[in-house]
């Protein structure tokens, strides 16, 4: 089976003047970033808006879904009882494609059939074919969706109703990009496929070409369905730019393409690490030069964090709050969040950053696995353990005994 490349992508952005006075480092991050930075017109031959809409904040998340191999749970956020649960019926990969519907209660999610390290098949049937299924968290009921050997697609997204395939192929020169050559500028075809998830047929929807685009990626889906989210690589032959990164989206009710921002990369030494949207969309975190950035996709500003910068990191390991006003970050020195408004790094009392990995956030909560130790067979050990720290009262929840047996489960916040 072939290993399905999610996410890649590349970019440059670059921070300057450090030695700086409160008050300057202050004007500076109101600044659009330094010189290399730059907003410039899209790559793409396509439909295009310079200036995005911003979104309202999402109503304060009241449940939240814990998917951890082959179990579920719903549980309240008001008093952290569990709410419902239910059983996943093969192994599947939390990594991978997973949403759930809070209205309805149907998760819909991914199942590897066959190890990505052995190819050892791993449904109860025996079989190693890879699936989409549908369970309802409150009926216990699960419907197969589709299935294949096979995995035809390189990238796919799930919204609350719907399952989108993504396919993209060098249609012009497969050679090796060589960007010394004005001739060897790549043409992409991408083709946008969806499942039908109540008779479970695939269809192919939307066939895009795009001139001189190197790849798409990061590709996540608004809350609400409407519109599929990706950046992309590519340069004009004209362009002094090394390369140039979109902020894109395919609008799902007209399938029309538009770039939001295009950023123009211009040191061959910055690199691109990955994104993190903002829960709407309206932000995105990034890694360049082991230095992170938030990108306001309205404006086109790109600011750097305060004295942070990779060094500083446990690892490259941050979450959105989901009302967007904080970003959260694992420190050698300890957990803090990034203030968007105030453009400041704070503290969070009580937490050691070095056993410590961020799962999500509310703007209460902040959802972890903690490595704690526990006594085994006389001696001590340190077990991963799923746990919720209330960032109002400064202190850990109490949760059910059986959600302390997780220990990395996936996560899905819902009203």
């Amino acid at each position: 089976m072939k290993k399905i490349v999610i996410y890649f992508l590349f970019l440059s952005l670059f921070a300057a003047g450090c030695n700086k006075t409160k008050e300057a480092k202050k004007q500076e991050n109101t600044n659009s970033g330094p010189n290399i930075i730059k907003v410039v017109d899209s790559p793409f031959e396509t439909t295009t808006t310079n200036q995005a809409s911003i979104k309202k904040p999402l109503a304060p998340p009241g449940k939240m879904l814990l998917y951890d191999y082959n179990k579920a749970y719903l549980i309240d956020l008001t008093n952290f009882d569990i709410l419902a649960s239910t059983t996943i019926p093969e192994i599947f990969n939390s990594n991978f494609g997973f949403e759930f519907n809070g209205t309805t209660g149907d998760m819909l999610y991914f199942t590897l059939g066959a190890s990505e390290y052995d190819g050892t098949c791993m449904n109860k049937d025996g079989s190693c074919t890879n699936r989409f299924y549908s369970t309802n968290i409150y009926t216990n009921k699960t419907t197969l969706l589709w299935g294949t050997e096979e995995w035809p697609t390189q990238s796919y997204v799930v919204d609350k109703n719907n399952i989108y395939f993504i396919t993209q192929k060098n249609i012009k020169n497969d050679s090796i990009l060589d960007l010394t050559k004005p001739d060897n500028y790549t043409k992409i075809a991408l083709d946008l496929s969806k499942i039908d998830v109540t008779s479970g047929k695939m269809s192919q929807i939307s066939h895009k070409e795009f001139e001189n685009v190197f790849s798409f990626g990061n590709f996540t889906i608004t809350n609400d369905g409407s519109k599929l989210y990706m950046t992309s690589s590519g340069k004009k032959p004209q362009s002094d730019a090394l390369e140039e990164l979109s902020v894109n989206y395919i609008d799902l009710s007209d399938l029309s393409f538009h770039s939001l921002v295009t950023l123009s990369v211009q040191n061959p030494q910055d690199f691109f690490d990955e994104a993190f949207y903002s829960p709407q969309q309206n932000y995105i975190a990034y890694f360049v030069r082991n230095k992170p950035f938030v990108l306001n996709i309205q404006s086109a500003k790109s600011t750097p964090m305060p004295d942070i910068t990779m060094a500083d990191m446990s690892n490259a390991n941050l979450v959105w709050s989901s009302d967007e006003k904080r970003i959260y970050i694992n420190t050698r020195s300890g957990l803090k969040y990034y203030d968007v408004e105030t453009q400041t790094i704070n503290p969070i009392n009580n937490i050691s950053s070095q056993q410590t990995f961020l799962k999500n956030a509310t703007d209460k909560f902040l959802f972890l696995s903690v490595q704690r130790p526990e006594s085994f067979e006389g001696k001590q050990i340190y077990r991963w353990r799923f746990e919720v720290y209330d960032i109002v009262k400064e202190k850990f929840v109490k949760l059910p005994r059986i959600l302390e047996t997780l220990d990395f489960p996936g996560i899905r916040l819902a009203n």
